[in-house]
């Protein structure tokens, strides 16, 4: 069985931006390189290290912790009026002592970067443990969320806040100050669950989000239905169009998971309310090439292949790999 990710250098991604930068702006742009951080909590570091809050930082997606990955952030300067020199920025960064993290002056923007702002990422990979050099050379590739999308129990605690049980989310999620808030306010499971960062908690119901669609997507590839656009259900999800096989499917798996769109609605935490969307079923892999070709330096006997290509946003490295072989 093919390995990859056994070393960070293993997996490169780099992100395909088109966010403009600008000499002058409200907002300080940087580049973060980063290596056994997911993009979340790399963000907390920098935001310590800096003393300002983790929502003054703006990134356009999450990328792996088991990786090198780079990105552009964006640091709302508000007061810190410091970050209008870029001379004193960059003596600032570097002396920051970040273990795993380098940050870059980039330079300034007057807005700051959002999800919208990604376009894709650029992939290395090598692929290790390999027999021989045979592979299946990917065009396009079904667009299936990856697992690092539901890691640990991503998948529960999204569903547990889309059906208010907030207290079972609580006991899933389980940190150190929801703890604490409800030894001194118990049954206070909204109020533990609001000191969680929004983000953290918007990535748990994207998690549900996610799987719903790729249970979808499965029963379309199995039953050999040729279908472009599948809908991340939100509360705001119209069936009208939806073409009767794909309606079918969905409201077969809402109906055993036992939600109803209006769940989606989440008047406690008004930010976690999602419209839902579309996404595409499939994806093309561009500009495919292999760099390397050679023996394995971490497991005796077997070949390794570096491979390079690119994706658009949202779209999974993982899955293209899992095409491969």
């Amino acid at each position: 069985m093919y390995q990859i990710k056994q070393i960070p250098t293993d997996f490169v991604v780099k992100e395909i931006s088109n966010f403009k930068i600008k000499d002058k702006g409200q907002y300080l742009i940087l580049k973060l390189k980063k290596e056994n951080y997911n993009t979340l909590d790399a963000i907390k570091v920098v935001a310590q290290k800096l003393h300002i809050p983790t929502k003054d930082i703006g990134f356009a997606g999450s990328k792996d912790k088991r990786a090198i990955t780079e990105q552009m952030i964006s640091i709302k300067i508000g007061h810190h009026k410091e970050y209008l020199d870029s001379k004193l920025i960059k003596e600032k960064i570097k002396r920051l002592e970040l273990r795993d993290i380098a940050l870059e002056f980039l330079g300034y923007a007057s807005e700051p970067i959002t999800l919208g702002d990604l376009v894709g990422n650029h992939f290395e990979i090598v692929i290790r443990n390999l027999s021989d050099f045979s592979f299946k050379t990917p065009g396009k590739i079904t667009n299936y969320f990856g697992e690092q999308r539901f890691g640990g129990n991503n998948i529960e605690i999204g569903k547990s806040i889309i059906k208010k049980d907030f207290q079972q989310a609580c006991e899933l999620i389980a940190t150190q100050e929801t703890k604490e808030h409800l030894a001194r306010k118990k049954n206070d499971f909204v109020g533990a669950i609001r000191l969680i960062p929004k983000r953290l908690l918007r990535l748990y119901v994207n998690a549900y989000q996610s799987y719903l669609w790729n249970r979808t997507v499965k029963e379309l590839v199995q039953q050999k239905l040729k279908i472009d656009d599948v809908p991340l259900i939100g509360f705001a999800t119209e069936f009208s169009g939806l073409p009767d096989e794909l309606k079918k499917i969905i409201k077969n798996n809402l109906e055993k998971e036992q939600i109803e769109l209006t769940d989606f609605i989440i008047k406690q935490i008004p930010n976690l309310s999602l419209e839902g969307s579309c996404r595409k079923v499939f994806v093309e892999v561009k500009n495919f090439k292999v760099l390397e070709k050679e023996n394995d330096d971490l497991n005796s006997g077997k070949k390794k292949i570096k491979i390079c290509f690119t994706l658009p946003k949202g779209s999974y490295a993982t899955i293209v790999i899992k095409e491969l072989f």
